[in-house]
């Protein structure tokens, strides 16, 4: 092991370093593909670092990390960032682009300044929207396993806010933040937000299925008319990091479809009635069916579940949602019952796989459930009739694997869709 290793095992004997080595694949001058092994040293039970596990690179991550430790660093509960060397450092997320670029380069080379008054103090805030890693958070963040992408990411450095204990200063910190970015958000148009860590997350899975590498030769593909509105809803999901708001965005896609189902059921039984053979002799008795079949189709409650599972019965295939399940580890998650703890249980059904009509029903009990749930609002189901989402730790990861669920269904919607 190399000599740097040693010095710092022999400093922190606590703390657990594994070597790792693996295949990346760079480019060289001549624009070919070339393999390049690379060395990596996965970081475990770290001093005051919450449980985090870091991926370190080389000498110079250690020296880094060490300087973090001998800080005592203390973390937040709620989001990402803490009190770091005497000053409190918080991972934001950028909402929205900069209209202006030359705004954003210059940002991007120097931090925004703020001075602001909170508790007859005048605390100095920076907020760094590059070169992220010249803070401690940002370091750490950058080097988190299980964290998804840092993109859009930025730093908020406060110093002078004092308080009495780490949760005090949590409470003070997320306070003066609200207030210092909606400032700069009605006032400047840059819109940002604090980070929070379950929402920060990447799922994991045990044996996820790997993706084929991109070839170097000539791709053929078949034009497929997709609709546009369906793609910009699947991308919202992709960028949007609070994860209750993702699940939306994926149900959105199945919602596109829920009126068109509705719409298609009342043609072809409108259309029966039309060309009934004896239509004109009993016209008035159809006309009266007719009437039943709209009034079905609008009642709210029973309509949208009906909807939802004619859409799923239309675009989804079992057998391809379960292999779906199986490859990506998901059976523990999506088989069984789930009660989620809110003001009040909230009972989530298994996923049933043993016919076509129940995994149409108990998908789409399952997924409304949660949506309504999410979005406040009276399912009408049995025991779980208007129970509000709640985002504590538990609640938040049984979402990031049920995320992982209707991401496919709307994936597969989408792509069956324009069949």
């Amino acid at each position: 092991m190399e000599k740097f290793i040693q010095t710092f095992q022999e400093k922190h004997p606590g703390i657990q370093v594994e070597k790792e080595t693996s295949v990346e694949y760079v480019m060289n001058e001549e624009g070919e593909e070339e393999e390049l092994e690379v060395t990596i040293y996965n970081i475990t039970a770290i001093p005051n670092l919450g449980g985090l596990t870091l991926c370190l690179k080389g000498e110079n991550d250690f020296k880094r990390l060490e300087k973090i430790i001998d800080s005592k660093p203390a973390l937040f509960k709620d989001f990402l960032g803490g009190k770091v060397g005497g000053n409190v450092e918080v991972v934001i997320s950028r909402v929205n682009r900069f209209q202006n670029p030359l705004l954003l380069q210059r940002f991007l080379l120097k931090p925004i300044k703020i001075a602001i008054g909170y508790k007859s103090k005048t605390l100095a805030v920076e907020i760094h929207l590059g070169f992220l890693q010249k803070t401690e958070t940002g370091f750490l963040a950058a080097k988190m396993i299980g964290i998804r992408s840092q993109r859009n990411r930025a730093i908020a450095k406060i110093s002078g806010l004092v308080a009495k204990n780490l949760v005090e200063l949590e409470s003070d910190t997320r306070l003066v933040l609200r207030s210092i970015l909606f400032d700069i958000e009605c006032s400047y148009g840059i819109v940002l937000e604090t980070a929070n860590l379950e929402n920060l997350k990447a799922p994991i899975n045990r044996s996820p299925v790997p993706r084929p590498r991109l070839p170097k030769d000539e791709i053929t593909l078949l034009y497929k008319p997709y609709t546009p509105e369906l793609i910009e809803y699947f991308h919202t999901g992709e960028r949007v990091d609070y994860l209750p708001f993702k699940f939306i965005c994926y149900f959105h896609i199945i919602e596109y479809f829920m009126d068109k189902s509705a719409h298609s059921v009342v043609a072809k039984k409108i259309k029966q009635i039309i060309l009934s053979p004896d239509f004109h002799a009993r016209s008035s008795e159809y006309v009266s069916d007719a009437i039943k079949v709209f009034k079905t189709e609008t009642e709210k409650f029973m309509a949208d579940k009906i909807k939802i599972s004619r859409v799923f019965a239309e675009y989804l295939d079992k057998e391809k949602i379960q292999r779906f399940v199986e490859d990506n580890d998901l059976q523990g998650h999506c088989e069984k019952d789930h009660t989620l703890k809110c003001n009040k249980d909230l009972k989530v059904i298994a996923l049933k796989f043993d016919s076509n009509n129940s995994f149409c029903e108990t998908l789409t009990r399952r997924i409304y459930s949660i949506r309504c749930s999410i979005v406040h609002s009276n399912p009408d189901f049995d025991e779980t009739k208007a129970v509000p989402f709640s985002p504590t730790p538990a609640n938040i990861d049984f979402l990031r694997r049920e995320i992982e669920l209707i991401k496919e269904v709307a994936r597969t919607i989408i792509v069956n869709s324009i069949v």
